[in-house]
């Protein structure tokens, strides 16, 4: 493998193709009216993430039926860095063992570990589809219209009218 994995075609349209260069085709997944719903083995904190973020993306056209599944792999791995996140707070940071030569022996809880590989490796998918800050920071996105007082006021003319114009 070499190089940096290629970025989707829709993430650089996003971000305004910053390096102005010619598109490649991609193959596109057909486009649905609705959102995928979440596969059925989302559970707890991996389930709420996926209603936080599922329909967002959906909407910027950045979720497909075929991504679902990459999705959801970020669901739980978020799910479990938020258990892991949520044990430790009622747990010390440091447990002791029975070591069978030395005793006693302090050690780090083995939930810090699991918290950070699960934080690591949903930073890691997430980037995948611009969730993570910096990744939504290289979006570009089309500014809120201007709206000044008189807008809405004159609608577009009628096509008869513009006829008679001529």
């Amino acid at each position: 493998m070499r190089g940096r994995k290629p970025t989707p075609t829709v993430l650089k349209l996003l971000r305004g193709n910053p390096g102005h260069r010619a598109l490649p085709h991609e193959p596109v997944p057909p486009s649905t009216p609705v959102c995928p719903p979440p596969p059925s083995d989302l559970k707890g904190h991996a389930l709420t993430q996926w209603h936080k973020v599922a329909s967002d993306l959906f909407a910027m056209g950045v979720l497909s039926h075929v991504d679902a599944e990459g999705l959801a792999m970020y669901c739980q791995w978020f799910g479990r860095w938020k258990t892991a996140e949520q044990e430790l707070a009622l747990e010390p940071s440091l447990v002791i063992t029975r070591g069978s030569e030395r005793g006693e022996i302090t050690v780090p809880n083995p939930l810090i570990n699991v918290a950070y590989k699960a934080a690591l490796l949903a930073d890691r998918l997430g980037s995948n589809f611009g969730l993570t800050p910096a990744a939504r920071a290289r979006l570009a996105t089309d500014p809120p219209p201007k709206h000044g007082k008189f807008d809405g006021l004159i609608g577009p003319l009628p096509i008869a009218a513009l006829d008679r114009a001529r």
